[in-house]
């Protein structure tokens, strides 16, 4: 057996370089080595202790006068298509054709739909990144408050702000942002620190990201100082406004942070070692940015399972059981697997709960072709928090289950009933009797039907678009297309923008295989589908995500800007992102 557990998150470059050095062999090397790059200038604003490093950084005019929070009831202060365009290019997310529109490639849906359901468990990394920017001068107060000279001064309702902060969250999900991220979480706490006072005295704008059983958080470090032989991370915690909080780095390489007042009303405090803290500098999020899920996955890659709840004070408990391939269990901080190879990566939140992983990433090795996926309760009847699973895997469409609720119980061995069962050339998806669930796929190549341009309606046929993409089996395609009954209850899609019934969203966009174009189309009998998309306008095409008829070729890599300065073309749909 042997499982590798890993976290992963809830710009302008640096004005200097951060230079990490080889690992130390021996903790008392790394303390000399500290010790030397301190003072004994005793600090006034910082608490007790001597000073290491400092940037300058203060509440009362660096940090936000308000609190990290979820999802915003506006779709535009959330992950907005133009949130998409801004971090990929107009051509990695939307179909050729004029700049001034755009309809969304499937995955880009996906995507939009994946990213707005993490948020609502709290943007910190947003927060953390944007008023490190607003300390560095790389953004100002004034691109969003005329009457702003400080980030103190600037209010969440200010336009733009709420859209910054959730670009700057969105980041950590980016293959330069993570890869950065991972690699520092090699790094001990007392390496950690090194690296921050180093950094700290290059400018170089880091956020630092601690993980605790299920949850994750991010803050901004400001400064270090050495008190009693421990070492001090003085940082702007955007879940307490106006306080300045304290993560300590013992001797013995461990770290505690005081978070606060927990749900019941005691102190909650994280721990931790190697492993559960991580620096990310400016200049990883300054781009180019490559588009992850805008191509098909390698033929080795592994198969990734996101399951995102959309109530971060509940703990997802999640079961994979691969049959011979063994079983991996996760809830909270505990994750027990007997398959080889498999990882895991949690997810940041607002909750102070360490237990309560409102995302949980599982990795499972390409050589495992199938898999059951259940959710699970303690009881039956249980009430739990609907859950977003999307899988991707080589091979195959990319699978996206919203609405998701638990199938299973705890304590079983085997997976007896699955949200989601993969199979090697398609999947099955199973809704509990007393809830629904929406059913979206899309891959590389959008569905064809038939090769013709005909209306989407509920008996269309689809097949994977032409070579050289088709490499999925028919019937595999078509159990997505079709859906599944199980025992009576119904697999119900609907569209992703979260419109039902007759009601259709205004922009146009691309839903499991067809293209909305704005043209009035015939409402069905009956808007409730075997799969399919619930569609009322709209029309099949044959999307090739390498490259068109035309000869267009999507971007895939994009450099950043700031949403700021950056004039805003497209709008979110309406009652995307509605709470």
């Amino acid at each position: 057996m042997s499982l590798l557990l890993v976290v992963a998150a809830c710009s302008s470059p640096g004005r200097g370089t951060v230079t990490v050095e080889t690992p130390d062999r021996s903790v008392s090397d790394l303390l000399a080595r500290l010790d030397r790059r301190c003072t004994d200038i005793v600090t006034t604003d910082l608490g007790e202790g001597t000073l290491c490093a400092d940037s300058g950084f203060r509440m009362g005019t660096d940090g936000f006068a308000f609190a990290n929070w979820g999802r915003s009831p506006a779709a535009d202060d959330n992950i907005s298509l133009q949130t998409m365009i801004d971090l990929f290019g107009h051509s990695a997310v939307c179909l050729p054709g004029d700049e001034s529109s755009c309809v969304m490639r499937p995955r880009t849906v996906q995507q939009l739909d994946e990213w707005n359901t993490a948020i609502a468990n709290g943007r910190c990394e947003g927060m953390a990144a944007l008023s490190m920017r607003l300390f560095l001068r790389y953004d100002l107060p004034s691109d969003y408050s005329e009457r702003a000279a400080t980030a103190t001064e600037l209010d969440r309702d200010d336009p733009g702000l709420s859209r910054s902060i959730a670009h700057w969250w969105a980041t950590q999900f980016l293959p330069e942002v993570a890869d950065v991220a991972r690699q520092s979480r090699l790094r001990s706490p007392l390496e950690i620190v090194d690296d921050l006072i180093v950094g700290l005295a290059n400018d170089s704008g880091q956020t630092l990201g601690m993980y605790a059983g299920g949850s994750g958080h991010s803050v901004a470090p400001f400064a270090v100082t050495e008190r009693g032989g421990s070492y001090v991370i003085h940082a702007y915690d955007n879940n307490h406004p106006g306080r300045r909080t304290e993560i300590i780095v013992s001797p013995g390489n461990e770290w505690s942070y005081a978070w606060g007042t927990g749900p019941g009303g005691g102190t909650v405090d994280w721990t931790g070692s190697t492993g559960t803290l991580e620096l990310t500098p400016m200049s990883a999020r300054m781009g180019p940015f490559t588009c992850g899920f805008c191509t098909e996955p390698a033929d080795d890659a592994d198969t990734t399972v996101t399951v995102t709840s959309t109530d971060s004070s509940r703990g997802l408990h999640v079961f994979v059981d691969a049959g011979d391939g063994g079983t991996l269990e996760v809830f909270g901080s505990s994750v027990v697997s007997t398959i080889d190879g498999a990882t895991v990566a949690f997810g940041k939140s607002l909750s102070s709960v360490p237990v309560a992983a409102p995302s949980v990433t599982v990795s499972l090795p390409a050589a495992i072709l199938e898999a059951g996926i259940e959710l699970r309760s303690a009881a039956a009847g249980a009430v739990t928090s609907a859950s977003t699973i999307l899988v991707r895997r080589a091979g195959q469409p990319d699978l996206k289950v919203t609405g998701a609720g638990s199938t299973g119980l705890v304590g079983a061995t085997r997976a007896s009933n699955p949200v989601i069962r993969l199979l090697e050339n398609g999947a099955v998806v199973r809704a509990s009797a007393d809830r629904g669930v929406g059913v979206s796929v899309a891959g590389e190549t959008n569905l064809d039907c038939r090769g013709r341009r005909q209306p989407c309606h509920r008996r269309t046929r689809c097949r994977p678009g032409r070579q050289p993409h088709d490499r999925g089996d028919i019937q595999g395609w078509r159990r997505f297309a079709r859906g599944q009954h199980h025992g009576g209850a119904r697999t119900r899609t609907r569209e992703e923008h979260g419109a039902r019934g007759g009601r259709r969203a205004a922009d146009p966009h691309v839903l499991a295989g067809c293209a909305t174009e704005g043209v009035p189309g015939r409402p069905h009998a009956d808007d409730t589908h075997d799969g399919g998309a619930d569609h009322r306008a709209g029309h099949c095409h044959a999307v090739d995500h390498g490259a068109d008829d035309r000869g267009d070729t999507p971007r895939l890599m994009r450099t950043a800007a700031s949403p700021a300065a950056t004039q805003r073309k497209f709008a979110a749909t309406p009652d995307m992102n509605a709470e």
